[in-house]
């Protein structure tokens, strides 16, 4: 189930909501059951595999405590914990197309097992590899309440794509959740923004992507800076509006959701953006590979490895593809250059001129981001940068930018957090006046529902 559908919006969460309301003695068992059958919308058989790794998860975290307790070492306990994790993520996400590359390298007739991916697999894994981690260093203690644990991981607002929260952070809450009616009404407010960023701003831009895709090959170099621009929006805000709405339905449910995006096209450096983009990834990263690694704090051809080895795992969790693998170590590349030749040099230039020039690293970044070929990604870079076949422009290019002009400008001024500031002056001058752009908001929204197709949420193929 997605948040950007009539059934969600129109009959699932209302219906919780009443009866989360009503039944506060079990609304901890109503919240997992209603969790349960979000998940099992799509494919009702992964409810099984959600369910198993929620217990495999939960006795490793029991046992790990039980041997540091009795002062055995729990080294074996760690290893066995990540690699049940990672063989059942490698087997959904990773073995057609490893399976894939051995048959065209070697001349083998494998057959390519047709999967698909559990939906949010690779979020729900590393949250539950995180709470591992945590309890083997002490940090938290090992939950003995099963619902709490599964809460944790199978938690609707959270179960698709994220954010990666940590077990501490939310464990009270889980154990004990206390909505009030400020909670429900903030809470509503951030998920009806979130999912205007998702159907009016993500779901609109993204047909002029699929003008450039559909002229794939033949597309002009300003067609194809106006479709990266568009898929550059639509991640953007597809994205980030499903991380508002799941903010906005934890706030309802008086359960914190941590944030994942903080306008991460008005950084100022690719350091800078990478701590305002996908926010809880790049910490989980940091603090479960990163710093074990050593972090910063050895020698300068030690650090670099460091990096690489991040992102080039960070572009392999996004995607079975040479191409994501090139998108992480494209970053990783950069982050070296910008800690060891640049460094503090750039900070010279004006704020307005190094905005820009991340906002274009990152959009030449998102080409080997879609999943196309890696020709075809070569290609658009060559055509972003004036070397496209077809030439410079021509009628349809033309055509695009003047039928499109509003939406991307509509799409650049969202992208800054101006209309937010704005909005929140006004909630405390005209709280009436708020909430009546709000209700259009969402009258405006269900329109787009019900009359555009369908756009599922990008991120959800993680």
């Amino acid at each position: 189930m997605s948040f950007s559908t009539l059934v969600f919006v129109y009959i699932f969460l209302p219906l919780f909501l009443i009866l989360y309301t009503l039944v506060k003695p079990g609304r901890r068992i109503l919240l997992f059951l209603f969790s349960l059958v979000f998940y099992a919308w799509g494919e009702p058989v992964y409810v099984i595999l959600l369910l198993l790794l929620t217990a495999f998860n939960y006795f490793s975290a029991l046992d790990l405590a039980g041997l540091a307790s009795a002062g055995r070492s729990t080294r074996g306990a760690l290893i066995l914990n990540v690699a049940g994790n990672l063989t059942v993520l490698a087997f959904f996400k990773y073995v057609p197309w490893i399976v894939g590359l051995l048959n065209t390298g070697f001349g083998l007739g494998i057959p390519v097992p047709e999967l698909s991916l559990p939906v949010g697999l690779s979020f729900i894994v590393f949250r539950a590899m995180g709470y591992i981690f945590d309890v083997r260093a002490g940090k938290i203690k090992p939950e003995y309440d099963f619902l709490t644990f599964a809460l944790f991981l199978a938690m609707f607002p959270t179960l698709s794509m994220g954010p990666i929260d940590r077990y501490g952070d939310v464990c009270r809450a889980l154990r004990r959740p206390r909505p009030t009616f400020r909670k429900m009404t903030a809470g509503a407010s951030l998920f009806l923004k979130g999912l205007a960023k998702k159907v009016l701003l993500a779901d609109t831009i993204v047909l002029l992507y699929q003008t450039m895709k559909a002229s794939e090959g033949n597309a002009t170099v300003l067609m194809t800076w106006l479709g990266m621009l568009a898929f550059s929006f639509q991640l953007y805000f597809d994205f980030s509006g499903y991380s508002d709405m799941a903010r906005g339905l934890g706030g309802m449910l008086g359960i914190p959701v941590s944030v994942n995006f903080d306008y991460p096209y008005t950084a100022v450096s690719i350091t800078d953006f990478w701590r305002r983009w996908h926010i809880s990834l790049s910490a989980w990263f940091r603090d479960y590979v990163y710093i074990p690694l050593g972090g910063s704090r050895v020698a300068p051809a030690r650090h670099i490895l460091n990096l690489l080895i991040v992102w080039m795992l960070t572009g392999i969790w996004h995607g079975a593809s040479f191409s994501f693998i090139l998108w992480g170590l494209y970053y990783g590349i950069l982050l070296i250059a910008e800690k060891y030749l640049i460094g503090e040099r750039a900070a010279v230039f004006p704020a307005v001129l190094r905005r820009l020039v991340t906002f274009v690293i990152v959009l030449v970044g998102w080409t080997f981001f879609q999943g196309g070929s890696l020709p075809q990604t070569l290609a658009e870079i060559k055509a972003l940068f004036g070397f496209a076949a077809a030439g410079f422009t021509d009628s349809a290019s033309l055509y695009a930018l003047r039928t499109n002009l509003a939406p991307l400008i509509a799409c650049a001024v969202f992208a800054t957090p101006v209309p937010d500031k704005l909005f929140t002056r006004l909630e405390k001058e005209s709280p009436a006046l708020a909430s009546l752009i709000l209700f259009l908001i969402f009258v405006l929204s269900t329109a787009f529902m019900v009359y555009n197709t369908f756009q599922p949420f990008l991120y959800a193929q993680f």
